[in-house]
């Protein structure tokens, strides 16, 4: 893929949009993106991370990565896999306040992160039951990689991905025995712009590098 991309680099120049969740653009994007910088292209990459990714977002983007898989007609999509994530809290804080040992222990600890996005509440309370709803998110963060910062430093117990969180020596995954939190990951572009040389190199790009980070 790579030597066919710089024999026509030239045709490798101008923006590309791309819209997907904070904690896939953080901690996914950012490795997948690296390869960009031995290419010489001129690409010029502009990353929206947001909460969950809409249809007006979409729109107003080149490609989208999300978990929701697209229903209209007009779309290019491919799915990636899935992401599997946990319940982390810092070696630290649990020396503070204790390792809760059951999900009902939650309702003494400190939870960061935020469940009000449509997708992610559905997915907890198939999960855990009607009761998450009402769990106090002492500490409410959108972004991703802030709240999960928020967690690595001691202020509470909070969720990332698997990869991630085994990867930082200062937290632990806790609540091991409760089934992984996993998402389907769709990789989407418009039909009218699939043959853009830019676009269609990111596209592919994302698409090829996923399953190795």
């Amino acid at each position: 893929m790579f030597d066919d991309v710089l024999e026509t680099k030239s045709l490798l120049s101008g923006p590309v949009k791309v819209v997907a969740s904070s904690g896939i653009t953080s901690i996914i994007l950012s490795k997948i993106f690296n390869s960009l910088s031995t290419l010489s292209s001129d690409i010029e990459l502009h990353v929206k991370p947001v909460s969950e990714v809409s249809e007006q977002l979409l729109n107003e983007n080149d490609i989208s990565i999300q978990t929701l898989q697209p229903t209209r007609a007009n779309l290019i999509t491919r799915k990636l896999g899935e992401v599997h994530c946990g319940v982390y809290a810092s070696k630290d804080y649990l020396n503070k306040k204790g390792t809760p040992t059951s999900f009902a222990d939650l309702g003494n600890h400190y939870l960061v992160g935020d469940i009000q996005t449509g997708g992610l509440k559905d997915k907890f309370v198939n999960l855990f039951g009607p009761e998450i709803a009402n769990q106090i998110f002492h500490l409410r963060c959108d972004d991703h990689s802030v709240a999960w910062r928020m967690v690595v430093e001691g202020c509470g117990i909070g969720i990332t991905h698997i990869s991630n969180g085994d990867s930082e020596p200062r937290v632990s995954r806790i609540l091991k025995e409760l089934p992984p939190i996993t998402y389907p990951v769709w990789l989407v572009t418009h039909e009218e712009i699939k043959d853009t040389p830019r676009i269609r190199f990111v596209f592919d790009l994302i698409a090829e590098q996923f399953k190795k980070v």
